[in-house]
């Protein structure tokens, strides 16, 4: 015969307890989300749908928020969203730019800057500090500045490459009208002044005067860039230095903050410099070349 074993009841504390357990190891799996990227294959006009397709996968549509709809304001097709999805595969956020961490920032940055380096001596070797220099052996202020603005500009420039290509974005990249003109005003001021130097050579030679810009022994960075060519400070020289170092250092703290939120439109421009920068610099350019042009042959 058996004995059929009656099972006994929970307890109201034991039942409470194991519903709130239940509850608790539920409600992670019921809100939990995942991040994706996906490209944009189309948006309606009113922006309250959008379509979006995830890798190799077929695009699926969205129903945006009038929230993410304002996000959304100036994506265009072939843009790249960063959506947020539940466990039912619904949107839940959206984002036009993704988060890079610094570390990678400034790793992307170094590495552009080493490649920049690596192609110049490639093909100038040793010699390369000759860019610098001028035909007297000293150190020219004009090819300083243009050689740095130029590698700031083309390093900003692959580091926003090397960040974007992960999330299928190549090339793309604009330069905006204010950085335009700071980056022709250098190479304006390196021409201007050689033809400026070149032309009071060629009138004190005519004077019969002899050696009219001597050449220096050998050259000296820290004093060349500075100093005239008899080694009396020059506040010409000297304002130029500042100027275009204060320029270089806010656009690049401009650029770091820029690739740090990597925009992924499929169109982007660089980081703009504002007026007070654009017109300092102008300022620095101005009277370097004013300084070039009335100054005698061998001391401007």
């Amino acid at each position: 015969m058996q004995t059929t074993r009656k099972s006994t009841p929970l307890s109201l504390p034991a039942r409470t307890a194991l519903a709130v357990l239940s509850l608790a190891l539920l409600a992670p799996a019921a809100h939990a989300t995942t991040t994706v990227e996906g490209r944009v294959t189309s948006i309606s006009s009113d922006r309250s749908d959008i379509a979006v397709a995830q890798q190799d996968k077929p695009a699926q549509h969205f129903t945006l928020t009038k929230p993410m709809q304002e996000i959304v304001t100036k994506t265009n097709v072939d843009d790249v969203l960063v959506l947020t999805l539940d466990n039912n595969n619904q949107l839940q956020a959206v984002s036009t730019t993704a988060t890079v961490n610094m570390t990678q920032v400034f790793i992307a940055l170094a590495m552009s800057l080493l490649a920049l380096l690596a192609v110049t001596v490639i093909f100038l070797g040793k010699s390369f500090p000759n860019l610098l220099i001028n035909e007297d052996n000293r150190y020219s202020n004009s090819k300083f500045q243009m050689t740095v603005w130029f590698a700031v500009l083309v390093t900003t420039y692959l580091g926003a490459v090397v960040l974007r290509y992960p999330h299928g974005l190549i090339g793309g990249i604009d330069i905006p009208q204010h950085l335009l003109l700071l980056s022709g005003m250098s190479a304006l001021t390196f021409g201007a002044a050689k033809g400026i130097t070149a032309n009071k050579v060629q009138e004190a030679e005519d004077k019969n005067i002899q050696d009219p810009k001597p050449v220096a022994a050998k050259p000296n960075f820290f004093l060349d860039l500075v100093r005239d060519d008899h080694n009396r400070p020059d506040i010409g020289d000297f304002q130029m230095l500042v100027v275009t170092f204060m320029a270089v250092g806010v656009y690049f703290a401009l650029a770091v903050h820029f690739l740090g939120s990597l925009e992924l439109a499929k169109t982007v421009k660089l980081p703009d410099v504002d007026t007070t920068i654009l017109a300092t610099f102008g300022l620095g350019q101005g009277a370097y070349l004013t300084k070039k042009a009335v100054g005698k042959v061998a001391e401007s």
